[in-house]
């Protein structure tokens, strides 16, 4: 299933990168972050980026 979600088109990687971190975020996931934060990165997403989502996160989590 995450295979085909991954696959679609209607999202960028990067984009979906942001959102995955997102939501694991806010449901301190730590053990897949640790997973989905390296991929992001590879993904285009800055470590900045990453900081200020996490941040921004948290603040409405």
């Amino acid at each position: 299933a995450f295979g085909e979600v991954w696959a679609r088109p209607q999202l960028s990687r990067r984009d979906r990168s942001l959102l995955v971190v997102s939501v694991l975020t806010v449901l301190g996931r730590g053990d897949e972050l640790d997973i989905h934060v390296p991929a992001a990165i590879r993904h285009g997403v800055t470590r900045t980026e990453l900081e200020e989502l996490m941040l921004t996160a948290f603040a409405y989590a």
